[in-house]
Protein backbone atom coordinates (compact mmCIF):
# COMPACT_ATOMS: atom_id res chain seq x y z
CA UNK A 1 0.00 0.00 0.00
CA UNK A 2 1.44 3.58 -0.65
CA UNK A 3 -0.57 6.53 1.12
CA UNK A 4 0.31 10.60 0.69
CA UNK A 5 -0.87 12.23 3.72
CA UNK A 6 0.23 15.78 3.42
CA UNK A 7 0.74 16.79 -0.87
CA UNK A 8 3.08 19.06 -0.69
CA UNK A 9 2.79 20.83 -4.26
CA UNK A 10 1.68 19.72 -7.59
CA UNK A 11 3.91 16.66 -8.75
CA UNK A 12 3.81 13.59 -10.65
CA UNK A 13 5.18 10.60 -7.92
CA UNK A 14 6.33 7.44 -9.53
CA UNK A 15 6.33 4.58 -7.68
CA UNK A 16 6.55 0.54 -8.46
CA UNK A 17 4.27 -1.81 -6.75
CA UNK A 18 5.08 -5.23 -6.00
CA UNK A 19 2.68 -8.26 -5.81
CA UNK A 20 2.76 -11.83 -5.80
CA UNK A 21 1.97 -11.38 -9.22
CA UNK A 22 4.78 -9.29 -10.33
CA UNK A 23 5.97 -5.56 -10.70
CA UNK A 24 3.57 -2.65 -12.39
CA UNK A 25 4.42 0.87 -12.56
CA UNK A 26 2.29 3.65 -11.75
CA UNK A 27 2.38 7.09 -12.21
CA UNK A 28 0.11 9.37 -9.50
CA UNK A 29 -0.33 13.09 -9.38
CA UNK A 30 -0.43 15.31 -5.85
CA UNK A 31 -2.17 18.78 -6.11
CA UNK A 32 -1.74 20.99 -3.49
CA UNK A 33 -0.37 24.00 -5.13
CA UNK A 34 0.20 27.10 -3.83
CA UNK A 35 -1.89 30.06 -3.87
CA UNK A 36 -3.29 33.55 -2.42
CA UNK A 37 -5.81 33.12 0.02
CA UNK A 38 -5.69 36.58 1.36
CA UNK A 39 -3.03 38.83 0.03
CA UNK A 40 -1.88 42.21 1.59
CA UNK A 41 -4.17 44.97 1.97
CA UNK A 42 -3.06 48.75 0.95
CA UNK A 43 -2.59 50.90 4.41
CA UNK A 44 -2.20 54.61 4.81
CA UNK A 45 0.27 55.17 7.78
CA UNK A 46 1.42 58.64 8.87
CA UNK A 47 4.88 59.18 9.22
CA UNK A 48 7.06 58.19 12.30
CA UNK A 49 4.41 54.68 12.29
CA UNK A 50 4.84 51.57 11.77
CA UNK A 51 3.63 50.13 8.45
CA UNK A 52 2.34 45.85 8.52
CA UNK A 53 1.93 43.72 5.59
CA UNK A 54 0.45 40.17 5.81
CA UNK A 55 -0.49 37.46 3.15
CA UNK A 56 -2.31 34.40 3.55
CA UNK A 57 -0.92 31.85 1.43
CA UNK A 58 -2.49 27.88 0.89
CA UNK A 59 0.04 25.02 0.14
CA UNK A 60 3.22 24.48 1.76
CA UNK A 61 5.22 28.22 1.69
CA UNK A 62 8.24 27.92 2.62
CA UNK A 63 9.87 31.65 2.26
CA UNK A 64 8.00 34.66 1.55
CA UNK A 65 10.48 37.08 -0.33
CA UNK A 66 8.66 40.89 0.19
CA UNK A 67 9.47 43.36 -2.82
CA UNK A 68 8.71 46.94 -2.78
CA UNK A 69 8.11 48.25 -6.75
CA UNK A 70 10.27 51.60 -6.69
CA UNK A 71 8.99 54.71 -8.74
CA UNK A 72 10.65 53.69 -12.05
CA UNK A 73 8.58 50.12 -11.76
CA UNK A 74 11.94 48.12 -10.55
CA UNK A 75 11.64 45.81 -8.02
CA UNK A 76 13.86 46.25 -4.79
CA UNK A 77 14.26 43.33 -2.97
CA UNK A 78 13.58 44.04 1.30
CA UNK A 79 13.32 40.88 3.15
CA UNK A 80 13.27 36.69 2.85
CA UNK A 81 12.42 34.34 5.22
CA UNK A 82 9.80 31.97 6.50
CA UNK A 83 7.31 34.91 7.83
CA UNK A 84 4.21 35.85 5.58
CA UNK A 85 4.74 39.14 7.04
CA UNK A 86 6.28 42.63 6.58
CA UNK A 87 6.85 45.67 8.95
CA UNK A 88 8.43 48.86 8.33
CA UNK A 89 9.08 51.25 11.32
CA UNK A 90 9.44 55.01 11.15
CA UNK A 91 7.91 55.31 8.22
CA UNK A 92 8.59 58.18 5.92
CA UNK A 93 7.44 59.18 2.70
CA UNK A 94 9.88 57.70 0.72
CA UNK A 95 8.25 54.26 1.86
CA UNK A 96 5.21 55.21 0.26
CA UNK A 97 4.92 52.88 -2.91
CA UNK A 98 3.46 49.62 -3.81
CA UNK A 99 4.76 45.94 -1.64
CA UNK A 100 3.98 42.71 -3.14
CA UNK A 101 5.48 39.06 -1.93
CA UNK A 102 6.82 36.27 -3.20
CA UNK A 103 6.04 32.84 -2.10
CA UNK A 104 8.12 29.60 -2.88
CA UNK A 105 7.64 26.25 -2.06
CA UNK A 106 10.84 23.63 -1.17
CA UNK A 107 10.31 22.69 -4.68
CA UNK A 108 11.02 25.83 -6.11
CA UNK A 109 6.81 26.35 -6.95
CA UNK A 110 6.05 30.21 -6.92
CA UNK A 111 3.29 32.47 -6.36
CA UNK A 112 3.00 36.30 -6.50
CA UNK A 113 0.56 38.13 -4.68
CA UNK A 114 -1.47 41.20 -5.97
CA UNK A 115 0.46 44.90 -5.13
CA UNK A 116 -0.60 46.89 -1.70
CA UNK A 117 -0.30 50.79 -1.55
CA UNK A 118 1.44 52.40 1.04
CA UNK A 119 0.16 55.46 1.59
CA UNK A 120 2.17 58.14 4.06
CA UNK A 121 0.69 60.87 5.19
CA UNK A 122 2.15 63.89 7.64
CA UNK A 123 2.09 62.85 11.38
CA UNK A 124 -0.30 64.43 13.29
CA UNK A 125 -2.88 64.22 10.43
Amino acid sequence: MFTVKTPISTRSIKFLVLSWAGATGSTATVTNPLAVVVPPQSITVSAGGVANFGVQISGSASVYSWYKVRSNGQRALLSSGDLPFLSLVNISSADAARYFVVASDNFGNTVESAQATLTVVPSGE
